[in-house]
């Protein structure tokens, strides 16, 4: 029976189709080792002496010289393997001839054949820049510079050689370079810079000639930015309408150091010659700034992609069986969510939709797949494996460095199939069928916009560069709104003749008004609205506007909250359109937004009037002022000033706006200025009465105040915490007592009576409170004189417990997971997490003592300095697999311990996992590699020849694949509940998913002489136990003894 292709009913073939052999031929290809250069790839004087001696040895002829280098990196192939394997896959392209010219020579710019460009132009060309300098953007950046020149030059893309030395090589030229400023905001929401170096190709020398405007521009590669990203949009647009509920994927690949990954055809590099202090250098690979670079890398990402797309078409190519490990790096799928699907319209045009598609802009490679069939694993190692097959892989001893063609950190932050990727300086919602400008880019842009409105309003002259830099980024948001580029003109036209004319020019009135017209957004407003309260606040520049309004007893309760919050919209918008007339406002309440309250509002008006009238009443003051509601939605966890507003009413407006100042969660949005008003209250609350008349069905009925989290006075302003006025009757505890009753009956939720709170829960609650007291210099009220907690609190507070049902522990993680992760040796990443995870079991470790994590944790990492090793009693540090036992001291932990050692003993011999073993390879291991002390972490790993740090959100990664291959079902445990920090003492325990009885699973305890006594040592393979062990020293006599843990805690 003939087997079928599981991307169909066909057949698969029986042998591999021509593209799939030549690619598999090439992938195979062994290749020989690059030679290494007689020239001195290190930016110091002694180097760049060397380059001179020899290039004049060769009498300046550069390309003698690397002809006599053979195949060093200087020859244009260098990066890729050997032509007589990837010609075939070249030869396949349409611009095939063009990729085999540009691995064989180098990429050639089209020169204008109008232009005679003499030797003695060049001289003077040369002596002019040498004068001149670098463009004045370098000034105050000489680290930065000497920082990347130094890269440049140790990856033997740019050659040093002395400044004197530059008249003596033939035809070199001089390219000044500058610096890009480009700007973020850093997680304060402050604008901080980002710096790049750039050559200025087209700055004209003594002759009047650049390099870029002696290139015939005819001649040039096409390249598109926005035709790339409407055909990624047309293909997920066409896949949602033919599969309306099937998850549509993205991933993007990223080439590491592109533009230096191809050479320049010598005679085209020397032009773009370097001075940087003392030295001239000579740069080999593709500049940025040459107006060719972009459409020539083109051609190169242009041709992955198109093959990527025959392959995963060609049923005859198995992922499993042909594929690179470079796709090992990227991380799993996105998880799937509850989010509704889009709906997506029929288009006006056929396209023919692909389940996999490609697409690519310069070095940006996308990724658009539906996941149905084996796409998952045919789109994410088609590029890969192409890219592999090109390039030339890794070798053991690189005369230079280098790094592989994908960078492992940009697949593990970009490789990932997710529904939501930023995509070309966009964020594509493939779920939502929505494209999002991202907001750090829309702020960073309105700070631009606000710039340039600034020097039309004091008329001062623009800045060319900034202005050119502003209209490219408005032409992007033009994208979106095509009618936004008519509001461009103008301000092209500014530029073009600021350039014409050579110097900067004013902003006349109407290119102000273009600004203004591209500045103007919608004015925000917030609101919410409680039971028992409504709220709400807009913003105009820095001046904040909001109110607040309690029901009155005989108003709360008739309105459902629903019904509340559209009202408090109403009157929100109410103020600011009758004042200023003509806006376009955006009401956010905390489920939706008004306009769409409206639209999706299916009341019967004869059923519920007020509905209705709220309603009419919000479109007619839309209508009469000329104004438009917005149809967007922010979230409602941002929405917590509107939600103090409608819940602390009890709050001074004083004290509450201090409040929303000083508050972490609120004090980055409030305006500069911000005031409370009142004066609407007589009249807000007259139109309530009306409605309310209305509607005689529903009674009044009074409701629970219920603060927000942002309520929170402080002892110090609030004389009854501080127990002055209350000394007569009851004293603090009391109230602290009944404020426990009260908690634990659920008095504070949304259904009082409704469930209890636990002991633990309560106690905690109480802590906080106290600890509230002696922060601002009060006595603790739960304590009595003595420092204890007061017995009254304590005996309540057991009684509690008493009553408590048993607390639900979380599931614990098999040791058949540690034991599969440390018997996969798949890749070299995978070993050593396998080796670490497993290690880390028998000491019960937090992730942060043998992983990498975020911040500055308390517990101090594990270095090779903090393991010893001992034979018979005796410290050894050679053959340590031989060792009977060893010692890890943990420096700090988290309950700041300090220097607490823990002791493990071999294992019996039939059991695979040992810690002495297992702790003997890891150390073994890093300090093999160069440079290793006794402060190298014991996570390092070797990574092209650089040390590496394995992450902790790696390690989580590895174990919830781990889980989903030996299977969810049979472990009784589900891979996304593993937490980032992974701590053993919570998640292990020593029963395989298919082994009821101890697992054999064992740890020797040794015991030791000179009093030590047994006692001391705590096997700790099981987590749940939580001292470590504690030896003071080691000595020579000793016996092992095994502990065999079954199901225990």
């Amino acid at each position: 029976m003939k087997a079928k292709d599981k991307r169909g009913t066909s057949p698969l073939p029986k042998k591999r189709s021509r593209l799939v052999s030549i690619l598999a031929k090439a992938f195979l290809s062994t290749c020989p080792p690059p030679l290494k250069s007689k020239f001195e790839f290190k930016n110091t004087a002694e180097a760049a002496k060397k380059n001179a001696h020899l290039l004049l040895h060769f009498k300046g002829n550069l390309q003698d010289a690397i002809d006599a280098d053979g195949n060093s990196c200087l020859s244009p192939s260098t990066e890729f393997r050997q032509l007589e394997f990837i010609q075939p896959l070249l030869d396949l392209h349409e611009d095939g001839q063009k990729l085999v010219d540009i691995v064989s020579q180098g990429v050639s710019y089209p020169m204008r054949s109008d232009i005679d460009y003499t030797e003695e132009l060049r001289i003077s060309d040369v002596k002019a820049a040498i004068a001149q300098g670098n463009n004045k953007s370098t000034s105050g950046h000489d680290k930065l510079i000497q920082s990347k020149y130094k890269t440049e030059v140790e990856r033997g893309w740019m050659m040093p050689i002395p400044l004197q030395a530059i008249n003596a090589i033939e035809g070199l030229g001089i390219t000044p370079i500058g610096i890009a400023n480009q700007t973020t905001l850093n997680d304060k929401g402050e604008v901080i810079g980002k710096k790049r170096i750039t050559h200025d190709c087209s700055r004209p020398g003594a002759s009047g000639y650049s390099i870029n405007n002696r290139v015939d521009e005819i001649g040039l590669e096409e390249c598109r930015f926005g035709l790339c990203l409407l055909r990624i949009l047309y293909q997920i647009h066409q896949l949602r309408v033919e599969n309306p509920t099937t998850r549509i994927l993205l991933s993007k690949f990223d080439f590491d150091a592109a533009y230096r990954r191809l050479h320049v055809l010598l005679k085209m590099a020397l032009l773009c010659t370097t001075i940087v202090g003392p030295f001239a250098y000579l740069l080999f690979r593709l500049p940025f700034g040459s107006s060719p670079a972009a459409g020539c890398f083109s051609l190169l990402s242009e041709y992955v992609v198109d093959l990527a797309q025959a392959l995963v078409e060609d049923i005859s190519w198995c992922p499993s069986q042909l594929r690179s490990k470079m796709a090992d790096s990227i991380p799993p799928m996105e998880p799937a969510t509850d989010k509704p699907f889009g709906i997506a319209r029929e288009l006006s045009v056929n396209i023919h939709a692909k389940e996999i598609s490609f697409d690519c802009y310069i070095d940006d490679m996308i990724v658009v797949c539906l996941m149905v069939k084996d796409n998952v694993q045919r789109a994410l190692n088609a590029i890969p494996l192409i890219l592999d097959s090109l390039f030339r892989p890794i070798m053991s001893e690189e005369p230079v460095e280098r790094n592989p063609i994908l960078s492992v950190d940009k697949l593990l932050a970009e490789g990932r199939l997710e529904e939501m990727k930023k995509t070309l300086g966009w964020i594509i919602d493939t779920r939502s069928l929505i494209l999002y400008h991202p907001s750090v880019n829309s702020k960073l842009l309105v700070l631009e916009i606000d710039s340039m409105l600034n020097l039309f309003k004091k008329k001062m002259p623009i800045d060319r560069k900034k202005l050119e830099c502003l209209i490219g980024k408005l032409n992007n948001i033009a994208f979106l709104m095509p009618e936004g580029r008519f509001f461009l003109n103008r301000l092209r036209f500014r530029h073009r003749v600021s350039i014409r004319q050579g110097q900067n020019k004013l902003f006349d009135e109407m290119e102000g008004a273009d600004l203004l017209l591209w500045r103007k957004i919608s004015i925000i407003l917030r609101e919410d609205a409680s039971e028992f309260a409504l709220g709400g606040f807009f913003a105009i520049g820095d001046h904040g506007f909001a109110w607040r309004f309690e029901l009155p007893l005989d108003l709360q309760g008739i309105f459902s909250l629903n019904l509340l919050e559209f009202i408090a919209a109403f009157w929100t918008m109410k103020t600011p359109a009758e004042l200023i007339r003509c806006i376009n406002s955006l009401n956010i309440v905390d489920s939706t937004n008004a306009l769409s309250w409206m639209v999706k509002n299916n009341h019967r008006p004869d059923l519920q009037p007020l509905h209705d009238e709220v309603a009419r009443r919000f479109g007619l003051t839309l209508f009469e002022t000329n104004s438009k509601a917005d149809g967007r939605h922010l979230a409602g966890d941002r929405n917590k000033v509107s939600d103090s507003l409608s819940r602390d009413t009890h709050m001074p407006s004083s004290i509450l706006i201090q409040q929303l100042r000083n508050h972490p969660d609120t004090k980055k949005i409030m305006p500069k200025f911000f005031d409370i008003y009142h004066q609407n209250e007589a009249s807000l609350c007259s139109w309530l009465r009306e409605m309310a008349q209305k509607d005689t069905k529903v009674k009044p009925s009074q409701k629970r105040r219920i603060p927000s989290k942002l309520a929170t006075v402080g002892v110090k302003n609030d004389p009854f915490l501080q127990n002055r006025s209350s000394k007569d009757r009851f004293e603090q505890s009391d109230y602290i007592e009944s404020y426990m009753y009260m908690y634990r009956f659920n008095y504070f939720g949304t259904k009082p009576g409704g469930g209890t709170i636990g002991r633990d829960r309560l106690s905690q609650s109480i802590s906080h409170i106290a600890a509230r007291f002696t922060n601002e210099g009060f006595n603790n009220p739960t304590h009595d004189r003595s420092g204890n907690r007061k017995a009254s609190i304590t005996k309540q507070l057991k009684a509690y417990n008493d009553l408590d049902p048993a607390v639900e522990r979380q599931h614990a993680l098999p040791a058949s997971v540690f034991e599969f992760l440390y018997k996969d040796k798949s890749c070299y990443l995978n070993s050593a997490i396998g080796e670490l995870t497993a290690g880390a079991l028998f000491y019960a470790m937090r992730s942060c003592e043998y992983s990498s994590t975020e911040g500055n944790p308390k517990t101090k990492l594990l270095t090779l300095g903090d393991f010893f090793f001992y034979k018979k009693g005796k410290l050894i540090n050679t053959n340590r697999q031989s060792a009977d036992n060893v010692k890890i001291i943990f420096r700090t932990q988290k309950s700041g311990v300090k220097d607490e050692p823990a002791v493990r003993g071999k294992a019996p011999k039939n059991h695979s996992l040992c810690p002495v073993h297992i702790w003997a390879k890891i150390v073994d291991r890093v300090w093999s590699y160069k440079g290793s002390t006794d402060e190298t972490p014991i996570n390092t790993i070797l990574v092209n020849d650089e040390p590496r740090l394995i992450k902790a959100s790696t390690v989580r990664l590895t174990i919830r694949r781990a889980v989903l291959t030996l299977g969810e079902a049979n472990l009784g445990i589900k891979a996304s509940k593993i937490p980032l920090t992974n701590q053993y003492r919570k998640y292990t325990h020593p029963l395989s998913p298919t082994h009821n009885g101890p697992l054999p699973l064992a740890v020797g305890a040794s015991s030791f002489s000179h009093g030590l006594a047994e006692s001391n040592l705590y096997a700790r393979s099981v987590i749940g136990m939580t001292k470590r062990s504690t030896v003071s020293h080691l000595s020579s006599g000793h016996t092992d003894q095994q502990s065999h843990f079954g199901n225990a805690s």
